[in-house]
């Protein structure tokens, strides 16, 4: 536990102790006992929190990481809270928000330092190395994460890459990472936005001979971006990280010509 984990843990809870404590004029008893619009059993402020699990239960059915699991909860935890002080004390909810505020601003996720099996590349030895592979490096197969430093969904995933890289990494086979902060030249080569509403970081790629043979999230035949969840089973399924780079090569280019046309008819 970090004291990012911790901070943000304590906000999720607040709302608890301040109903207790803090919210006892007439406008925030009245909300407390306000009947329900959908449920009559059910006072307004259990809807609105029952509306928030339910909404966090969905979300959360699509983390693939404990990391992404925490930063679900914190997120709708909170944004619960700001709703239900929105409407029992908005002095309240003004000081809760600035409490937010200032733990995002300054509390960022931790980073993953466990093992792994990543090759750090910078924009030359991705030259030499994936894009123009000379000799023996030529029969070996590239799976590039391009990511971003300030990138909360990078953070996240990066035990579940971590853990991929270490399982199937082999003379044949091998993880190279690239932050697009400082090569972002390599981002717009390869179609990556960028952007803080992206739905591109991270993008794993694929390379076999200098060229790309699949990726996720891929792009549909409009050219639009799939949404992609990587979990590990949708990775090793999409990259066929079960079956081994030799065969692959046997295969012809590690298998991924007729993958990548099929990646476009997908959706």
């Amino acid at each position: 536990c970090t004291v990012y984990h911790a901070v943000n843990a304590l906000l999720c809870a607040a709302y608890l102790p301040l109903r207790m404590y803090w919210l006892d004029s007439e406008v925030s008893q009245a909300f407390m006992q306000e009947p329900g619009s959908w449920v009559e059993s059910l006072t307004r402020e259990q809807e609105i929190a029952c509306f928030g699990a339910f909404v966090l239960f969905l979300k959360t059915r699509k983390t693939s990481t404990l990391e992404q699991v925490c930063e679900k909860v914190f997120l709708f935890s909170k944004l619960t809270t700001l709703v239900l002080l929105f409407f029992a004390s908005k002095t309240t909810m003004v000081g809760y928000f600035l409490a937010v505020t200032v733990a995002f601003v300054l509390l960022r996720p931790p980073k993953f330092f466990g093992d792994e099996e990543f090759e750090y590349l910078h924009a030359s030895s991705f030259d030499a190395q994936v894009r123009n592979p000379k000799g023996d490096m030529r029969k070996t197969t590239w799976l590039v994460v391009f990511h971003a430093d300030w990138c909360e969904k990078c953070t996240t995933l990066e035990p579940l890459l971590a853990k991929l890289s270490l399982r199937h990494s082999d003379e044949g086979r091998k993880w190279g990472k690239i932050d697009l902060v400082h090569f972002p030249e390599l981002g717009k080569e390869f179609n990556i936005d960028m952007t803080p509403y992206t739905k591109q970081l991270p993008t794993v790629i694929e390379f076999f001979k200098g060229r790309e043979i699949r990726r996720l999230p891929f792009f549909k035949s409009d050219g639009k971006v799939v949404d992609s969840t990587m979990s590990e089973q949708i990775l090793v399924k999409h990259f066929e990280l079960s079956t081994s780079s030799t065969d692959l090569r046997d295969r012809g280019g590690s298998g991924g010509a007729k993958k990548k046309a099929a990646n476009s008819k997908e959706e």
